[in-house]
């Protein structure tokens, strides 16, 4: 009698037991830090570590930079450019390519970042998101720049280049609008996206342009490695050429900011020293 009451329990506490003292599954990889410069985090788990060159980016890791940009390259051959004071969440990157299954969402929690989107998303059913607290930004192979100001809770949305699909977080509220190159729309709280507008050159600059130069002082070192070649289905002109002899060249190319977004690793491979390119 006793036996027959004491087996199910005991079988129920060595499967809580086993629960319990089973190893967390190993954490999914998305990509890597392609560069660093100033102060910049990775948090996991509540625990932040200041990021580095060649870092892991695992999925639901949050990014977050002070004084700092951070550059990452995802599997899927994106770049994302984190600005000063800006804040990241990695919520979903599927990438299975044997599938034709390709999904990404990354939330903005406050700063600004530009995206340059690899060209998987352009394939039927590919889905790559950026969403704020007021704003979701759809894109299928295209670059582009999204902000969010903390203290207005407004999301901005600037095309670079290709097309960009924006609507309100609450889609109760208007339909999407369609941001093209040098175009800009903003969408507040509680409000449908305005309507797209042609930006004067000099505020398009400043919207694209007006983060600081990210060095790329010790990427070479990382660069062989099949973990970090990605970006090279950005659009050439995202590139930041770097190929060329003449140095002066060579600089005027990285001062020309609406050029340039994620340099692909395979392209700096072997580079030193304290040259960089436009973050």
């Amino acid at each position: 009698m006793t036996r027959r009451m004491l087996s199910p329990i005991l079988a129920g506490a060595l499967l809580l037991s086993a629960a319990v003292g089973a190893p967390a599954a190993t954490e999914e990889e998305v990509g890597h830090v392609a560069s660093v410069e100033g102060n910049a985090e990775i948090g996991r788990g509540g625990v932040f570590a200041a990021a580095a060159t060649g870092d892991a980016v695992q999925l639901g890791d949050e990014l977050r930079t002070t004084d700092g940009q951070i550059r990452v390259v995802f599997r899927d051959d994106s770049v994302l450019n984190l600005g000063p004071r800006t804040r990241l969440l990695v919520d979903e990157n599927v990438y299975q390519p044997e599938q034709g299954r390709f999904s990404s969402v990354v939330r903005l929690l406050g700063g600004k970042v530009r995206a340059a989107v690899g060209k998987v998303y352009r394939e039927p059913g590919a889905s790559y998101q950026i969403e704020t607290p007021t704003a979701v930004a759809g894109v299928r192979g295209t670059t582009f720049v999204v902000s969010f100001d903390d203290d207005s809770e407004v999301t901005e949305v600037v095309g670079i280049r290709g097309r960009v699909e924006v609507r309100s977080l609450d889609e109760r509220l208007g339909d999407a609008v369609f941001v093209t190159a040098e175009q800009g729309t903003t969408v507040a709280p509680g409000e449908a996206p305005t309507k797209p507008t042609v930006l004067d050159p000099g505020i398009y600059r400043d919207r694209t342009g007006g983060m600081e130069i990210i060095s790329l002082y010790g990427l070479g070192a990382v660069a062989s490695g099949a973990a970090l070649q990605g970006g090279s289905t950005v659009p050439e002109p995202d590139r930041a050429p770097l190929t060329t002899s003449k140095l002066n060249t060579l600089m005027d190319d990285l001062r020309d900011t609406t050029n340039v977004v994620g340099q692909p690793l395979p392209v700096v491979e072997g580079t030193r020293g304290r040259l960089g390119v436009p973050f």
